[in-house]
């Protein structure tokens, strides 16, 4: 799992360590002859650059929302939610317009596909619906209820696959989903 600072420890990093190059570049100043201040001012800028490089996140706290990530990565695990709402996704590769979804994660209770249903608000009583499978195979545009083990319900659509074995430069899910926050079955 990749470590998140929090908003004022990102911060303060940021602060020190422009002030660390600001004191370099007047070290180099008042001490032309020696090549340290160079080391410590390029050595501040890897600090800076590791600060600001985009990592990739494989989460998303919304309830509902859309989201792309790279499905064969981080064990092929995408959380949405949080909390008694969250929802870890776990994914594998079957094709360019298709993909494995399983309930392995531990806040997974059961997964289902909702079969010829389009629309989220179609979904009234996802009860009866076929919950026995371990793993489903999700084509675009198809929709997989998951229930999580805190008894909240979300359904998600598989918007694109995108499969690098195939004609594709990169692995690639999008998903769109809904959690409902008052534990209802029915999405309508």
């Amino acid at each position: 799992m990749i470590y998140k600072l929090s908003i004022w420890q990102y911060w303060i990093n940021i602060i020190c360590t422009i002030l660390f190059l600001i004191l370099s570049i007047i070290w180099f100043i008042t001490d032309c002859n020696r090549i340290e201040p160079l080391v410590v001012l390029f050595g501040g800028l890897a600090g800076l650059s590791a600060l600001i490089w985009p990592k990739p996140n494989y989460s998303s706290q919304r309830l509902k929302g859309r989201g792309s990530f790279n499905y064969s990565s981080n064990n092929g695990q995408f959380e949405i939610g949080q909390g008694e709402m969250s929802f870890t996704t776990k994914w594998s590769k079957a094709s360019e317009v298709s993909i494995y979804l399983y309930n392995d994660p531990e806040n997974i209770e059961k997964i289902a596909i909702a079969k010829n249903v389009f629309n989220f608000s179609e979904i009234r009583n996802p009860d009866c619906f076929d919950f026995s499978s371990r793993a489903i195979t999700l084509q675009e545009n198809e929709i997989a209820i998951l229930v999580n083990k805190q008894g909240f319900y979300c359904v998600l659509r598989i918007v694109d696959v995108k499969d690098n074995t195939r004609s594709d430069d990169r692995d690639e899910l999008t998903i769109e989903w809904v959690i409902n926050p008052e534990k209802q079955k029915d999405f309508s």
